[in-house]
């Protein structure tokens, strides 16, 4: 949540997936192993001094053994750590191959190819498998070793001593005993650091991505906001992506309590716009201002709360509508939070299709709001910015994915809080527009007209006005 927004643009989900989850719980796993590593070396610094006491000979000898047998054991060890580098990058790619699936799958059931992926994604799951089994088999066989060797070093010790040296048996046996646990952690070892290595690629994964995280920390100021109380006021603001320039000199005013529109072509510089309005990103030229403070001098999340937005296509969480308004701040059991969940919903136009679902408000929505239509995800979108009641409201493309009917409510929903709280209207669908108190046309970048949507419209040569006669819209 501390990284820019640039940042978070250009992860792979199925990337960020995995690290958080599958990697994360297996790094988890090799601190495990690494506690048992350090146990072994305890016991070990143990065992050895007590043996040296007794057995000189023989302690210099399991140690030589113990070294030959670490470097006999390290092409198998670093083999490992590399199959588990690939294990994760495999693991991340196919992650992300099921989150596009997933939300594929209706235009890939309609259109046959279900199978075509099907296939593809069988081979890559075959593939994963291939490598978790190569690492197995090598984690396998290290540990295979450890028990024979140890009996037969056991074993030609009691020999050697009985048959050679003639020594007693009761220091054979105490010198036998704590060989045995001797070799035991020593031969625990390879296998140890196989399983370690093994896991090679979820640490390197994690660490990597946590310094990412840390390195792309968004630049924050100090100052908290807790009202928008003025204008927001854009001066001569730029912004550009390497070479190809995407805003440039805009200026203009976003008064208190009125309704603003954004339109333009794609490509025209809105997004951007509303990214830079959020604080999502910096102005690279000009400045900013929210009731004369610095956009760059404020606090972002202090700026955020005051702030409300509806996206073209709404989040929608697979839960009630109830927790899909209120997005858990509070329990929809309580009766206040149950009323003010209420109170934003009659405001957004959901108490029509409330009263015809089952259970109301506790009624599920499905995966991404499948049980709801269009407009109505749009107006629970709506109806979850006025539970949190923001002092500035954004509708990006709000009704350009509605039928008629759909866009009406929405609509009327827009009109509602006209005059109540500061609007910003960003839209291509210029019927949205209509009854805002200024309008901004972007084109490449630049702001090229201004005014109400009589006045643009009433200028026939106007970019606006021919936009509203591709869109058969005109005034009231």
């Amino acid at each position: 949540g501390g990284a820019t927004y640039t940042f978070d643009g250009e992860q792979d989900t199925g990337h960020m997936i995995n690290v958080l989850t599958n990697e994360t719980r297996r790094c988890t796993g090799d601190m495990k192993v690494f506690g048992q590593v350090v146990v072994s070396l305890v016991y070990i610094a143990i065992y050895i001094p007590t043996i040296l006491s007794l057995q000189f000979n023989l302690m210099v000898a399991v140690m030589g053994m113990t070294i030959f047998g670490l470097i006999a054991a390290r092409p198998l060890i670093e083999s490992t750590r590399n199959l588990s580098i690939q294990a994760t990058k495999q693991n991340s790619a196919l992650a992300s191959e099921f989150i596009q699936f997933v939300h594929a799958i209706p235009y890939l059931k309609a259109t046959a190819t279900l199978s075509n992926l099907r296939r593809h994604v069988r081979n890559h799951i075959k593939s994963v498998a291939s490598l978790d089994l190569r690492m197995g088999l090598r984690t396998a066989i290290l540990g295979g070793f450890k028990e024979p060797i140890a009996v037969i070093a056991l074993l030609t010790y009691i020999v050697v001593e009985i048959e050679i040296y003639g020594g007693s048996l009761a220091e054979i046996a105490v010198v036998a005993f704590l060989l045995y646990r001797l070799l035991n952690q020593v031969l625990d070892l390879p296998s140890s650091f196989q399983r370690l290595n093994q896991l090679t690629g979820s640490i390197n994964s994690v660490l990597s991505f946590s310094d990412n995280v840390a390195n792309a920390a968004e630049n924050d100021g100090v100052e908290k906001i807790h009202s928008i109380n003025g204008s927001i006021q854009f001066t001569n603001v730029g912004f550009s992506h390497g070479e190809t320039t995407i805003l440039q000199n805009i200026s203009l005013t976003i008064p208190q309590y009125q309704t603003i529109g954004i339109v333009g072509e794609s490509g025209a510089g809105k997004t951007m716009f509303f990214n830079l309005l959020t604080g999502l990103l910096d102005a690279e030229t000009g400045t900013i201002q929210v009731a004369g403070n610095d956009y760059r001098k404020l606090n972002r999340e202090s700026l955020r709360r005051l702030i409300g937005y509806v996206p073209q296509d709404p989040v929608i969480i697979n839960d009630t509508i109830a927790n899909n308004i209120g997005l858990y701040s509070c329990d929809p059991l309580q009766p206040e939070c149950h009323n003010k969940i209420m109170a934003a919903a009659k405001a957004a136009n959901c108490e029509e299709f409330l009263l015809n679902t089952k259970d109301g408000l506790n009624s599920l929505v499905g995966e991404r709001g499948t049980r709801l239509s269009g407009g109505q995800r749009q107006r629970i979108a709506i109806a979850r910015e006025l539970f949190k009641d923001p002092e500035l409201l954004i509708f990006d493309e709000a009704t350009s994915a509605l039928d008629g009917e759909a866009e009406a409510y929405v609509q009327d929903s827009i009109d509602k809080l006209h005059n109540d709280r500061t609007i910003v209207i960003i839209a291509h669908r210029l019927s949205t527009v209509r009854r805002c108190d200024n309008i901004y046309v972007f084109s490449k970048g630049t702001i090229i007209e201004e005014g109400s949507f009589d006045k643009l419209y009433a200028d026939p040569k106007s970019t606006f006005r021919l936009m509203c006669e591709r869109q058969s819209i005109g005034p009231f």
